[in-house]
């Protein structure tokens, strides 16, 4: 409770530095505890150790108050050191380095800032301040650190819960305490995301705060949807009245699109567990399977949402139209040099990052294009030993058309790499389709 009153005023900060993030503040953290009784069963709340409830309790508190880093001038400027930051501002030209565009920075550095913060939180003092989050130093020494990385890990993705949380299993807790640090941490990432409703987007809030064009979807996504309730094992939303905006209903489906997966996920991860199997019974989230099923509970005010996917037989057009003759002219080498600039981007991009020493012997191998025959056929190879590609990397933006890997997702995957010189010579998208000019079957 005492943390809580210092988090409560440190929160009401976010809204004035970051006024384009939906709701940080209190209320947020409060409506955790009923989201939570949803999320879990009352069988599985009576299975946590008091050990566990705190940290559980602890980290509703703690997982986003590094939003409110920038409250203090001595946070703003950790901010604006950090490589988020000074990465975002150097792609943009001199003269567009306004005072919106370090708004924005500043944004984009304390949502990337913001879990570690988190951690550092629990048992350091506020920024520019003597103040502590857990007051009582007894407290803060036994418990602190603990309570930051659960904080911090509704970021991590399940392997780092693993290797960091999960391997102990259940492990000994101060005051003869005892708890699954790694349970803990799942139930909070569901908790969190599950929190998806007009709490977070209050109409009248929009009304008074200046938010950028980009933010407005995602307010307009939340504001009229209830819930979520729980009908046998899976979570309900639900929209008072139809969404007017196409792109907000198809956001706000994406979000409980992405709370089944990560539900699922999270079932998969505990299911391995003989302890953990029989402690999260959540199967996922209604309607979330298609936009058509989607419609039942978050109905669209006059259009009808329906997922269009690129079918096999339109690739060769869509090649000839986007990426074929039309765009490179009548040169099949051109795929060739798009797979090869993409090669060239991996390998440079790795050079900026911190090299062990192994990866700098194999920074020393060529970027490698060569003819295979496998039997009657015949594959082209381009072969790198640079950064690699993370499953969201492929799927989100290798195959993606018209999207941007570089002016988004890469900011936060290398965020030192334009300080230290980077510049792509390749685009994901419709560059790497082009690939299809040469053949049917391409292999990652």
């Amino acid at each position: 409770m005492a943390m809580r009153s210092i988090v409560e005023h440190l929160a009401e900060t976010v809204a004035r530095e970051v006024p384009s993030f939906t709701d940080h503040s209190i209320r947020h953290m409060d409506a955790l505890w009923v989201v939570a009784d949803q999320v879990l069963t009352p069988a599985e709340i009576n299975a946590l150790t008091f050990g566990e409830a705190f940290l559980l309790g602890s980290g509703f508190y703690l997982h986003d108050i590094g939003m409110a880093y920038a409250a203090t001038a001595e946070g703003l400027k950790k901010c604006q050191d950090s490589p988020s930051f000074k990465a975002t501002l150097a792609v943009l030209p001199e003269t567009e380095r306004n005072s919106e565009a370090v708004a924005r920075a500043t944004a984009l550095a304390v949502r990337a800032m913001h879990a570690r913060a988190a951690e550092e939180l629990a048992t350091h003092p506020v920024p520019g301040t003597g103040q502590y989050l857990f007051e009582a130093q007894a407290v803060r020494d036994a418990w602190g650190e603990t309570c930051g990385k659960i904080a911090a890990s509704h970021h991590w993705d399940l392997e780092r819960v693993e290797r960091e949380l999960g391997r102990r299993g259940t492990v000994p807790l101060p005051n003869g305490q005892r708890g699954d640090l790694a349970y803990i941490a799942t139930v909070l990432r569901i908790v969190d995301y599950a929190h998806i409703n007009r709490d977070r987007a209050p109409a009248i809030d929009r009304g008074f705060r200046k938010i950028d064009e980009s933010s407005v979807v995602h307010w307009l996504a939340q504001e009229n949807i209830d819930g979520p309730v729980r009908e046998s094992d899976d979570l309900v939303y639900h929209a008072a009245r139809p969404v007017q905006s196409v792109d907000a209903w198809w956001l706000y489906f994406s979000m409980i699109s992405g709370l089944d997966a990560e539900i699922r996920a999270v079932r998969r991860y505990l299911g391995r567990s003989a302890t953990r199997k029989d402690r999260f019974s959540l199967q996922g989230v209604r309607g979330a399977a298609a936009p058509e099923d989607a419609t039942t509970y978050i109905e669209p005010a006059g259009f009808l949402p329906i997922e269009i996917s690129l079918r096999t037989g339109s690739i060769d057009r869509l090649v000839h139209l986007l990426a074929g003759e039309s765009l490179y002219g009548p040169d099949p080498t051109a795929a060739v040099r798009e797979l090869i600039q993409n090669a060239r981007d991996a390998v440079a991009l790795k050079a900026t990052t911190d090299l062990s020493e192994s990866d700098k012997a194999i920074m020393d191998l060529p970027i490698q294009v060569s003819i295979r025959r496998v039997g009657s056929d015949v594959f082209l190879e381009v072969t790198d030993h640079g950064v690699g590609m993370t499953k969201k990397v492929m799927t989100e933006y290798l195959i993606a058309i018209a999207s941007d890997y570089w002016g988004s997702q890469f900011h936060s995957d290398f965020p030192k790499a334009i300080e230290r010189g980077f510049q792509p010579a390749g685009r994901f998208g419709i560059g790497f389709l082009s690939v299809f000019m040469l053949g049917t079957e391409v292999t990652v």
